[in-house]
């Protein structure tokens, strides 16, 4: 159990690690407030801080103006350039990559077409690519990737569906041994939600969902302020719920299941069977913003559909905010009116009016959600605090 002066160092780290947390997430953020959020005395926090304003990773913010009496407030930021994050989304065609600082903000991006989908290549690739990173920018400290596959521990990869892959190994070992840097994996979903939790549209939340349609349809959640993995990296697996009992048989037998109704290729694969020909998403997307009945019908039943995806996972954890993104936004932007309806419509009635958000989010956000997959695991277990 260790001595207790062991127990005492530890439990300090733990209550210094928590301030710079918060001050990372909310900064610049008064000591009062930092005070008020953490539960702590003025002389706890004071104790706390003072060793890392003293090594710069906090730093004092000119005090705050206005017509306030007394003296004024002197917030506390992080030094977002003390560290620097390289973050990966890798996908079947392409690698996007994105340096960021400790404040999740990109820096530098890049992207390289993946010339051959087998591990061994892929891993390669990515080695290539951090090391240019560390050739040509600052600093790296940490590396995070984001992969469409089961991720279990930040490290275990056991199914990749658009690479192929199928086996199971440890990705992060495999890397951080190539590059001598700490390696993070995780799904690409949960990446993008942490950070959108850290960095984006849910900062404020200590609950969240977010929810992609594209390729695939994805799901992940923040819960307590954690994000939540589930047992073998399982959690928030919504592709096959049941949306239509009237919908397309999908291959695994299901009947009119998210991924069947919801995927790009699926509703590319109805509109081109409705209009005779084939048919892109995208072109699937300009035809029914133009009124063409075929597309139109799809994309509102569709869009009908998401809306009672939406709820479900609405109501299952009723977190304080829902975000709708992926590259295929554009079906829930053009159904947006039949979406928020069948959301009502099978929602509890007791949910906020508000909480659903649509957000557009290029590749590169997800890459930059595999940096903050970095930033996390250095800001809990890495960090010189004390």
């Amino acid at each position: 159990m260790g001595t207790g002066f062991e127990r005492n160092v530890a439990a300090a780290d733990a209550s210094a690690r928590s301030v710079a947390l918060a001050v990372l997430r909310s900064g610049p953020v008064s000591r009062a407030d930092l005070a008020r959020r953490l539960g702590l005395s003025t002389a706890s926090l004071t104790r706390l801080t003072r060793p890392m304003i003293s090594s710069g990773l906090l730093v004092e913010r000119q005090p705050e103006g206005g017509n306030r009496t007394g003296r004024p407030s002197t917030p506390l930021d992080i030094d977002a350039g003390q560290a620097h994050f390289l973050g990966i989304k890798i996908t079947w065609d392409v690698i996007y990559a994105v340096v960021c600082d400790l404040k999740g903000t990109v820096i530098s991006r890049t992207r390289a077409a993946v010339t051959d989908t087998s591990a061994e290549a892929v891993v390669k690739q990515t080695v290539a690519i951090i090391d240019d990173h560390r050739r040509r920018g600052p600093g790296v400290t940490g590396v995070g990737i984001g992969i469409g596959g089961t991720v279990e521990g930040h490290r275990w990869v056991r199914r990749v569906p658009a690479l192929g892959w199928t086996g199971e190994f440890d990705l992060a070992d495999r890397l951080s041994a190539s590059v001598g840097l700490p390696v993070s994996v995780d799904n690409d979903v949960r990446a993008l939600t942490q950070g959108k939790h850290w960095f984006g549209e849910g900062r404020e939340c200590s609950s969240l969902a977010v929810i992609t349609v594209g390729v695939g349809v994805g799901c992940a959640l923040v819960i307590d302020d954690q994000l939540y993995e589930g047992r073998r990296g399982l959690a928030a697996k919504v592709d096959h719920w049941a949306l239509d009992p009237e919908g397309p048989a999908c291959p695994r037998g299901h009947r009119g299941c998210a991924h069947q109704l919801l995927a790009s290729g699926q509703v590319s694969a109805r509109a081109s069977e409705g209009m005779g020909r084939p048919v892109s998403f995208e072109e699937c997307m300009r035809l029914a913003a133009d009124g063409e009945p075929v597309t139109s019908q799809i994309v509102q039943h569709a869009a009908a559909c998401l809306g009672l995806l939406v709820s479900r996972v609405a109501d299952m954890i009723a977190p304080e905010r829902v975000l709708v993104t992926g590259d295929g936004i554009e079906l829930a932007m053009l159904g947006e009116d039949r979406m928020r309806t069948a959301l009502v419509a099978n929602r509890s009635t007791l949910a906020d009016a508000d909480d659903v958000r649509l957000v557009r989010s290029d590749f590169y956000a997800w890459a930059q959600g595999a940096a903050a997959i970095a930033i996390r695991r250095h800001m809990l277990t890495e960090l010189p605090v004390t």
